[in-house]
């Protein structure tokens, strides 16, 4: 004997709630929060940090790295490119009141060689010893085996350094 009784199905409609609404705009605030201003996704293009940065990777510019302490030599930085949105990534090799120059492809701080291990491709730049001044770094890609008119380096004035990669 069949039954004639009807059921009726329900659909959950947690989607249609106030508090589901709450929660997806506050999740979006954060979000955008995170990785609009603190975490910024960053993917690299060019070769001038090979190999320590690839082209084509992706990596995240943190930027309360350097809200604190200021870049010291060694560090990797995010530099903002005056009056565009573009950022460079590079190494800091000195700070303020430091002298830089390139001796045959080796940079030179002050007199003295600077030990680098992470350049794979040694240049044959020569340079002049300069001064770097006050509230400047001086940056520096890795990959330095492209001529110096091709590549972006020198002196940055500290507030264009954005943050640092979070790996």
């Amino acid at each position: 004997m069949a039954s004639d009784i009807e059921t009726e199905q329900t659909v959950p409609r947690f989607f249609m709630t106030r508090s589901f609404w709450l929660r997806t705009g506050l999740f979006a605030l954060v979000a955008y929060l995170v990785f609009g201003w603190l975490c910024i996704p960053i993917h690299i293009r060019g070769t001038d940090m090979a190999p320590t940065y690839n082209p084509g990777n992706i990596t995240f510019c943190w930027r309360p790295r350097f809200w604190i302490s200021k870049p010291k030599p060694g560090d990797i930085v995010f530099v903002r490119v005056p009056k565009t949105k573009a950022m460079l990534l590079r190494r800091v090799i000195a700070i303020s009141d430091d002298n830089v120059g390139f001796y045959h492809g080796t940079a030179v701080i002050n007199g003295q060689p600077l030990s680098e291990p992470y350049v794979q491709n040694p240049c044959k730049w020569h340079f002049r010893p300069v001064p770097v001044q006050k509230k400047n770094i001086y940056v520096v890609g890795d990959n330095r085996d492209i001529p110096p008119e091709q590549a972006a380096f020198g002196a940055v004035e500290t507030r264009q350094i954005i943050g640092a990669p979070l790996w």
